[in-house]
């Protein structure tokens, strides 16, 4: 399944990013298994590295959500869903190549 979650990304990675990020935080191990799979993929661990890195920095921190009292902040799904995914990757070995180019 793995194999094929990588091979759907290569031609659609954004569909699979987004798909990934909309599961339920926090992520169960089927989840956290597709990041890590991505992640070990030399050819897609810097696009979905790039993906998530623009999600952090774009996304609004919260969302205000209207109540019968008073307005709340809420913290962001989609922010802490990218958190959660980049918690995964950098759980796997290669993923510090892409990280070195990217940060450095």
């Amino acid at each position: 399944i793995l194999n094929g979650v990588c091979l759907l990304a290569t031609h659609q990675r954004e569909t699979v990013a987004t798909a990934l990020l909309s599961h339920s935080l926090p992520h169960n191990e089927d989840i956290s298994d597709c990041w890590k799979a991505l992640a070990a993929d030399p050819h897609l661990s810097a696009p979905v590295l790039d993906h998530l890195t623009d999600i952090l920095s774009h996304a609004a921190p919260y969302e205000e959500r209207g109540t019968a009292h008073a307005n709340e902040a809420i913290v962001s799904c989609r922010l802490l869903s990218a958190v959660s995914a980049l918690k995964s990757m950098s759980q796997v070995p290669e993923l510090s190549g892409a990280l070195q180019v990217k940060f450095t």
